[in-house]
């Protein structure tokens, strides 16, 4: 059996308790495969939340420790031999909070110099860029509360291609339609998505919402999804058809992302009510410049979310924790980014502290506004 030779074996205990370790692999001995890597790795956030308590509205507010991610994740490449070589990858990753679950187990498939490659597996649904993003690379301790209306991740395949310096990413996929860790899909219905974003002077890409660089150039990415999905028994199908529009721009120390989103969800029982789902958000996150050391350790940022999740027209909100009752957020707050010379990127150790003003658009305050402070460590 072909054994590869060890370039790097690192192992470092990190301030978070968990051991980190990173296998770089070489050329193996014999075999099909020109060049192996495998990665180990994951990252952890512990946080302190208060939200709170309304008596009056019926809400209880909350008080305490948590951590809200514990993840671990292995994955690697391999390259093929020869001209027209074969490449392949794999990634799985289990979420060890507050139980185990698997959440990603996925292979690509691709050749080299063809663009497009295949994923197949359980994946992220190519529904919308925050959702994309990393959790351990997102701006806020929480992703707008809208990210939970659309398709998360699911089993199937998809067609992913990235052009240029991501001038072009496109994502189209197929999917069971049922969620997560679903062994099968339960009906004869399929979850289509389908994901276009275009970057004029090339960008980022979708993998951060928080970046420092010193590139002169303002990037930009404007795109756009749509997902169309049914589910449930004969007789008593539910049928969701999405939008999701994006923006994103990267100067220097700022960063812009903003979504917006349209759902319409109809119901094969017409003694149930359709209804849709429409909401946006704008964030900003921005180092400190002209500042030294605070231009590559610090961070503000801020977010307005607005959103109805049961919007049904000619149906008024009955009461404070109705869920047809509209909604709208503003959070703010700061971080605090290790970065270089401690760390090599700058969200492998954070300190991030928000609060949040919540308000209720239909006539039924809760006084529900929260603080947060998350520490997050990836390895």
């Amino acid at each position: 059996m072909p054994r590869p030779r060890m370039f790097a074996l690192l192992v470092a205990l990190t301030p978070s308790s968990a051991y980190a370790v990173d296998v770089i692999s070489g050329r193996p001995d014999s075999g099909p495969w020109e060049q192996v890597s495998v990665r180990v790795g994951g990252f952890v956030q512990p946080r302190f939340d208060i939200e709170q308590a309304d008596d009056a509205a019926g809400v209880d507010g909350d008080i305490g420790f948590s951590v809200s991610q514990a993840r671990f994740e292995f994955g690697g490449d391999l390259e093929g031999a020869g001209g027209s070589r074969l490449d392949a990858g794999w990634l799985l990753s289990v979420e060890l909070m507050p139980e185990a679950r698997l959440n990603d187990a996925y292979v690509d498939l691709g050749v080299a110099g063809v663009p497009v490659s295949v994923r197949l597996g359980q994946l992220k649904a190519p529904t919308g860029r925050a959702f994309l993003t990393s959790d351990k690379y997102s701006l806020f301790p929480e992703l707008a509360e809208m990210v939970e209306w659309i398709p998360t991740r699911d089993i199937g395949a998809m067609l992913h291609s990235t052009l240029g310096r991501n001038h072009v990413e496109a994502e189209v996929g197929v999917f069971n339609g049922e969620g997560t860790n679903r062994l099968s899909n339960v009906n004869r219905h399929f979850l289509y998505v389908g994901r276009l974003v275009i970057s004029p002077l090339g960008g980022p890409g979708t993998g951060r919402e928080l970046i420092r660089d010193n590139d002169r150039l303002p990037r930009f990415s404007l795109g756009g999804s749509v997902h169309r999905n049914v589910i449930g028994d004969v007789g008593l199908e539910e049928g969701a058809l999405g939008l999701d529009g994006e923006f994103f721009l990267h100067w220097r120390w700022v960063n812009v992302q903003s979504e917006v989103i349209w759902r319409s969800v109809d119901y094969q029982d017409i003694a149930v009510s359709d209804y849709v789902q429409r909401g946006w958000y704008a964030q900003m996150g921005t180092f400190v410049a002209g500042v030294p050391w605070f231009q590559d350790h610090v961070a503000l940022m801020g977010r307005v979310e607005q959103g109805d999740s049961l919007f049904a027209a000619g149906v008024p909100a009955a009461g404070p924790t109705d869920p047809t009752q509209a909604s709208r957020s503003v959070a703010f707050g700061g971080g605090l980014y290790a970065g270089r010379p401690w760390y090599t990127d700058v969200s492998d150790l954070r300190l991030v502290v928000t609060y949040t003003l919540k308000e209720e658009l239909e006539g039924f305050p809760i006084d529900d506004d929260r603080f947060d402070a998350l520490v997050s460590m990836t390895f």
